[in-house]
Formats: structure tokens, sequence, C-alpha cells
């Protein structure tokens, strides 16, 4: 009888805390949901309207240079609320800069191999077709220049929340369950985006949606392997 007391007494503060990251995995969810969904419905919303009355598609040159970028950020702010107010972490833990070099070394030859990968394979199979950022070297490589901070900024915007906040809690169960969550919250967080038609012009959405979803999920494990690797770096 002592010995069930006891183990009971022990397991309590386990299942304390237990509710404790769910709680917090979940608030983080609903706030980032709110941040990028309610900027992006504000701006996107006359567009919606226009696309599913008249399925007129929408045009790059409609959207105005941050409508998308700034809603990037809902990651980064809610997980910073919560730790700020919340769940009351110190940020050192999240922000390690000092890493071996073969780490940032992996960290730009990644993304540029399977960008490559991508791009032969489309034009082996004639499944796609790559299209410089311009008709000079010069303007691909001005293109190249701009694109980089504005993609690095708006990946951290996310990853920041993600890979920084939501899976190392999610991490503390199941690392293939916490993947899947994760991969599946990532994924439908960019639905209003997928709205749009910017993302796969001129593809029915019914076809897009779901493979997007999967694509980003496969993501997901690709990035829990390599948070795992290099000791949660982002």
């Amino acid at each position: 009888m002592m010995t069930a007391i006891k183990r009971d007494a022990d397991l309590a503060p386990i299942n304390s805390k237990s509710k404790s990251i769910g709680r917090d995995a979940i608030l983080f969810c609903v706030l980032t949901y709110v941040l990028s969904w309610g900027w992006w419905g504000i701006r996107f919303a006359p567009f919606w309207v226009t696309l599913f009355s008249s399925g007129q598609p929408i045009s790059r040159s409609q959207i105005g240079a941050f409508d998308v970028q700034i809603g990037m950020f809902g990651p980064l702010i809610a997980a910073v609320l919560m730790r700020l107010w919340v769940s009351k972490e110190s940020f050192r833990s999240s922000l390690r800069w000092s890493r071996a070099w073969r780490a940032y070394l992996f960290a730009v030859l990644m993304p540029t191999a399977l960008v490559t990968t991508a791009i032969v394979t489309n034009e082996v199979t004639g499944l796609g077709r790559f299209s410089a950022a311009g008709s000079s070297v010069l303007q691909v490589i001005l293109a190249v220049v701009l694109i980089i901070p504005i993609a690095t900024a708006s990946a951290l915007g996310e990853e920041y929340g993600w890979r920084g906040y939501l899976l190392p809690r999610l991490l503390q169960g199941n690392e293939i369950r916490a993947t899947l969550v994760t991969g599946f919250v990532w994924a439908l967080w960019h639905l209003p985006l997928l709205l749009t038609g910017l993302s796969f012009p001129g593809q029915p959405l019914v076809l897009a949606i779901p493979i997007f979803v999967f694509a980003i999920v496969m993501n997901s494990f690709l990035f829990t392997w390599l948070q795992r690797l290099f000791a949660g770096s982002l």
C-alpha cells in the first residue's frame, strides 16, 4: 500500500509537467495561427473572394512586398510571447550560435543539394521547367543576393517557433509522433497562402494542398533528424 502511494507521489510531478508541456504546445499553436492567419486574412480576403467566386487567379503583382513575409513571423512572435509570459524560459538555450564548422557547412550545402536535385529531376522527367530569375547572369546574381536575406529572415520567423519552441516540447514524448504533429501543424499553417493560388499556379487546390502537406511532413522528419544531430540547433 505504502509502495503504491509513493509511486503515485513520484508520478505526480511528471504528470503535472506533461500537462504543462501539452498546454504550452497547444497555446503556442493557437497563438501562432491567430497571428499569422489574422494578418493573412486581412490582406488576402478580397483576393479569396475573387478567386472562389469567379475563378480569377491572383497575380503576384497584386500582392504587396511584405503581405506574405509579415505573417511568416507569427511562429517567432508566438514563441517569444510564450517564453516571456507563459512558460517563462530563458532565451539563451534557444539562441546558441556556437557550433562546429561542419554544422554551418551542412546547413548551406544541404538546401543547395536538394534544390539542385529538384531542378535536375524536373528537367529530366519533364515534370517541370526551371526558369531563372532574369535574362542575364548579372540579373540572376542580383536576384539571389536580394532573395537570400529575405528568405533567411522568413525562415527564422518560422523555425524559431516550430523547431525552437514546439518541437522540443513534443520530443519529450514519442519522436515520430512529435515530428508528425509538428509537420501537420506546420503544413496547415500555410493554408491561407495556398488558397491564394500563388504557391502552385494553375494547379487544382484539391491536388496541390495534399501534396504540399505530404511534402512538408516528410521535411519535418529531416528537420527533426538535423536538430537531433546538431543538439537542438535551428
